[in-house]
């Protein structure tokens, strides 16, 4: 279906994006009774249901102009739809290996980073209108609130690509311009390829591959990988029984049992988690007392635990760990390896994926 200008212009109202099961829009106001028919006959058209958006009269002008749904005579002048400026910001990321991208708002529109091996370098930038398209679509596909902008969500969503697909987890945050929107970029084949072989020959992996109970912990800056690792070794144990607690779920995998993790569930979970005869309880990331409690109690009571943990150094784990309440005699009761990894730079002047051990760590590397 084809819709001119004069007639989103007239009712007052602009089709952003079409989803599975839902269509967004965007509406002036006030809202007039050709906005009611216009919003009821999408409705019937498309089958879907009509999310609005209400916005001010300039904006809406600005707005008209980057409509996906020109009219025939305006060809010559639209736009690429937004949805297929959006994917192709995701696919040129993931195909340069991209860890995650970053939509930061400025007073004019945004700048699009891309995090490559460990470095943030800058991508493009993007108008004012184009940024909060980006910000509606991305809201959308990952099932969030998209007239909340002023609290913090997370969200999830994948993209196919011709041989693959990519996992993106969507972080938004307001901001003095907006909304600062990052997402990370996962995929199964680039976690084989690329970290299966340095990983694997590591004293860190070959010890928990032995499924020696306590706690086992990847640590390193952010976007260094430690999610890819956890994956990895998780799906080394194949005959072992392996409950994954996460929050997000951000690569779904088909050999774990996986379970959104939050604060509120945490306390119970572990009960359960004992009645399960599970033998290895991997905990995606580490960021709340609540989640460090849940991973110190399934190491103590019999259980191998793995889990990732933000730090700049495998001193700082420890030093970490003594923040959260953990004094270093007891962490040696529980804690059984720290793994660090980090990208460096080697010759000849490329970047290439590190691990960085430590074989000496109070006395040795296992407690």
């Amino acid at each position: 279906m084809q819709l001119s200008k004069h007639c989103l212009n007239k009712a007052g109202i602009i089709p952003v994006h079409i989803d599975r099961d839902q269509m967004l829009c965007k509406v002036r106001q006030p809202i007039t009774p050709q906005t009611v028919q216009m919003v009821h006959y999408l409705s019937q058209f498309y089958g879907k249901e009509v999310l609005l958006e209400y916005i001010d009269n300039k904006v809406f002008a600005d707005e008209l102009k980057m409509a996906c749904f020109n009219d025939v005579s305006d060809t010559d002048h639209s736009v690429k739809p937004i949805s297929k400026q959006l994917t192709q910001i995701l696919q040129e990321s993931f195909y340069q290996q991209a860890s995650d991208v970053h939509f930061i708002p400025n007073a004019k529109g945004a700048t699009i980073y891309i995090r490559r091996q460990g470095r943030l370098l800058r991508f493009k930038s993007v108008d004012q209108s184009t940024q909060k398209a980006f910000e509606n679509l991305i809201k959308l596909k990952a099932s969030l609130n998209t007239t909340d902008r002023l609290h913090p969500q997370n969200g999830q969503f994948q993209v196919f690509l011709p041989n693959d697909s990519m996992s993106c987890r969507v972080s938004t945050l307001p901001c003095l311009h907006g909304e600062s929107f990052v997402v990370r970029l996962l995929s199964e084949k680039r976690t084989e390829a690329d970290y299966q072989d340095g990983l694997l020959r590591t004293k860190f992996a070959a010890a928990f591959k032995g499924c020696g109970l306590g706690l086992w912990l990847i640590s390193g800056p952010i976007g260094n990988g430690k999610t890819t690792s956890y994956y990895r070794l998780l799906k080394t144990l194949d005959h072992k029984r392996v409950l994954s607690l996460e929050d997000p779920i951000e690569l779904p995998q088909p050999s774990l049992v996986q379970i959104k993790l939050s604060n509120e569930t945490a306390p119970q979970l572990l009960r359960n988690v004992l009645r399960q005869a599970i033998d290895v309880v991997g905990i995606g990331e580490i960021r709340t007392p609540q989640q460090l409690k849940l991973a110190v109690n399934a190491s103590i009571t019999g259980h191998c635990t793995l889990a990732t943990f933000h730090a700049g150094s495998v001193r700082e784990v420890i030093q970490r760990l003594k923040n959260f309440g953990y004094a270093e005699d007891l962490q040696r009761t529980f804690l059984r390896g720290i793994l660090f990894q980090s990208w460096t730079e080697v010759p000849p002047r490329t970047l290439s994926f590190t691990e960085k051990l430590f074989s000496e760590l109070r006395g040795g590397f296992v407690f």
